[in-house]
């Protein structure tokens, strides 16, 4: 939960706001004056700080510098909030560091959606005070179902933990649950009971009792699955607040998006770094990768973050090489990950994954040849 040091020496103001912000499931710090709020400012290093501007002694614009200038709270976002509006009192606000301006009066929604803006966009401060990025989001999209998508996603990810990575795994397809299964979980359906409400906020705490976690580290975050899917879809503003959170903890998330362009998997690919579409070497599945592709730079994804892995289950030939393949797709190729129909069969009834069954096995390297391309920022 999130907690926010409110500073207004108008008690009303001051208990009203907290009151706000305390049914919006935040954790709430009152202040009085700005002395009182750059101590426990220090003290508890609040998520973000609301701040009047008007106050005696100190005012916002003082608070906002002295915060900017302690290392230990350089870092947390700041509102201030006024009754000033002229151009020149938001300019002298932004100078002094603040993150964002807002003019009374204000809508609690309004006030609210401007939190989590910031909280949103913040860095990560771990447990010793440092810095962290925020997580790398990678989509995982398949041009049509069944072409081995979940597979390639759970072994990379394995791979990129096994490198010393803190991997989440989100299933984010209608109708999920594969990613669970696999890893031999049975998926649970937390993550209804936290969003049966949609106009309930989604706190840290919910998604952090829906994930799950595996033996070798991974932690999953199971879908809503089974016939409750159909009935209280993820919709596009959840998914964003979702993954929003769960990238606190993780360096990496691997979002299992299935091949379906939901409104939820539209909100998801926007927010990722890159986006894997895992195909297969056959017409059929380039034309609906060509589609996928269209689609995607029709909704302003950056398609210079966009590449292909092709999952071959076929031991014949296909016909194509790299080159005709880079050709028909007008696509980078990240990897193409070999036919074992066996191992495959094999890992699904240990309830474990090929890259953990037969760790030198040729695809589990393959598996392993991919993390770069994951990890790579250029």
């Amino acid at each position: 939960m999130s907690t926010i040091l409110v500073i207004d020496d108008d008690v009303n103001a001051l208990k009203l706001l907290g009151y706000t912000l305390r049914k919006a499931g935040f954790n709430i710090l009152l202040a009085q004056n700005g002395f009182e709020g750059l101590s426990k400012a220090e003290e508890h290093i609040p998520d973000l700080i609301v701040s009047d501007l008007m106050m005696p002694r100190m005012d916002g614009y003082e608070v906002t510098r002295r915060l900017r200038a302690n290392p230990k709270t350089q870092h947390i976002p700041i509102i201030i909030l006024t009754a000033k509006s002229q151009v020149q009192d938001k300019v002298a606000g932004f100078e002094a560091g603040a993150n964002d301006y807002v003019t009374k009066p204000v809508m609690p929604a309004e006030l609210i959606a401007r939190i989590k803006a910031q909280l949103a966009a913040r860095p990560v401060t771990t447990a010793t005070g440092t810095l962290k990025a925020r997580a790398r989001l990678i989509g995982f999209v398949g041009a049509k179902g069944g072409v081995g998508l979940t597979t390639l996603l759970v072994n990379t990810g394995l791979a990129l933990q096994k490198s010393g990575k803190k991997v989440l795994l989100a299933d984010f397809k209608s109708a999920g649950g594969n990613v669970c299964q696999m890893l031999g979980h049975a998926t649970n359906n937390d993550l209804l009971t936290i969003l049966r409400n949609p106009n309930a906020p989604i706190l840290p705490d919910d998604i952090g009792r829906a994930m799950m976690r595996h033996a070798s580290g991974l932690t999953m975050l199971p879908p809503i699955h089974g016939v409750y899917a159909r009935y209280h879809p993820l919709d596009a503003k959840q998914a964003k607040a979702i993954l929003n959170i769960v990238d606190a903890n993780v360096d990496y998330v691997f979002i299992d998006l299935g091949s379906a362009m939901t409104q939820a998997v539209t909100a998801a690919l926007k927010m990722c770094h890159q986006v894997c579409i895992v195909t297969e070497p056959n017409l059929l599945a380039f034309d609906q990768t060509r589609r996928i592709t269209q689609y995607l730079s029709d909704v302003g994804l950056n398609t210079n973050n966009l590449g292909a892995v092709l999952v071959n289950r076929s031991r014949t030939g296909h016909g194509f090489t790299l080159s005709q393949i880079k050709e028909i797709l007008k696509l980078d190729v990240w990897g193409i990950i070999s036919p074992v129909p066996e191992l495959a069969h094999q890992a699904m009834q240990a309830k474990t994954t090929m890259i953990e069954l037969q760790p030198d096995h040729i695809v589990s390297q393959q598996f392993e040849q991919l993390v770069p391309t994951f990890t790579s920022t250029t």
